[in-house]
């Protein structure tokens, strides 16, 4: 899996707003959010990512957003949306 630190990834423009976009954290790396962008703030939790074991800890993360600072996220490149 290759990730890109979010304020490093190329974002298309707000104009080509469209395509959404899997994230991770650097310091939560089993949970996954989408964004079409991250100028909007639209972040949606998908869950654990494939193949982790649902534990109390981490089902405490379930429908929020990452209590990371922002720079923490990294864009999942190449993942199937």
């Amino acid at each position: 899996m290759k990730t890109t630190p979010i304020n490093e990834f190329q974002f298309p423009s707000w104009e080509n707003i469209g395509e959404h976009f899997s994230l991770t954290c650097k310091n939560h790396p089993f949970l996954r959010w989408l964004t079409k962008h991250p100028a909007s703030r639209n972040i949606h939790y998908l869950g654990l990512a494939d193949g982790v074991e649902v534990t109390k800890e981490n089902a405490s993360y379930g429908w929020k957003e990452c209590p990371c600072p922002f720079s923490d996220l990294e864009v999942i490149e190449n993942a199937d949306v």
